[in-house]
């Protein structure tokens, strides 16, 4: 099973729109001045893992992958405009199937993206995370969560997240796996 994985920085907003794979997404920069950016993938067979950070606003429009249920997680405190929901650092975002969003972020955005195979969304949102307002999967969703919960997948995404990009040192920390993302 092979995987492929994408970690690179960007000065220019054309460039991330190039690269986002996976994903039909157009990007805007809504705020003068120099752009730093991050974009990290990577793309298995039914699991998918990203990070992308912005240094400045931007506006993203489009739709996720269709190849599963993509959720996202704010990766510290900020201000994010998402689908006309205000999301805080507590939220689960979780994306329509197949329609579109569009979202606002404020300086120094930073995310985690994960897109999982349908039937195993459904049934880890409801069994393994327990978000306050898991009853409704039909739209886009901002689901409010209990702390704990947001934290242990924060803290599950962090050490995934520091594996991908410290190989050499990996071997020597507990592995985080994909089941360990949900």
């Amino acid at each position: 099973m092979g995987h492929f994985l994408i970690n690179r920085h960007f000065s220019d907003i054309a460039q991330i729109s190039e690269l986002a794979r996976n994903w039909d997404l157009e990007f805007q920069q809504t705020q003068a001045g120099p752009l730093s950016a991050q974009v990290l993938q990577q793309l298995r067979p039914g699991f998918h893992f990203g990070v992308v950070e912005f240094s400045r606003c931007i506006k993203q429009e489009g739709i996720p992958p269709l190849s599963g249920r993509t959720f996202a997680l704010l990766r510290k405190p900020g201000l994010l405009e998402w689908c006309g929901h205000a999301v805080s650092h507590r939220d689960l975002m979780a994306f329509h199937p197949t329609a579109g969003f569009a979202s606002l972020s404020a300086p120094g955005f930073s995310v985690y993206t994960v897109t999982l195979p349908e039937a195993i969304w459904q049934q880890q949102i409801r069994y393994r995370l327990s978000w306050a307002t898991a009853d409704d999967f039909s739209h886009e969703h901002v689901l409010r969560a209990y702390p704990g919960r947001v934290a242990r997948l924060r803290c599950s995404l962090e050490r995934y997240h520091w594996q991908l990009t410290h190989p050499e040192a990996a071997g020597d920390a507990q592995p985080v796996t994909e089941d360990d993302c949900i």
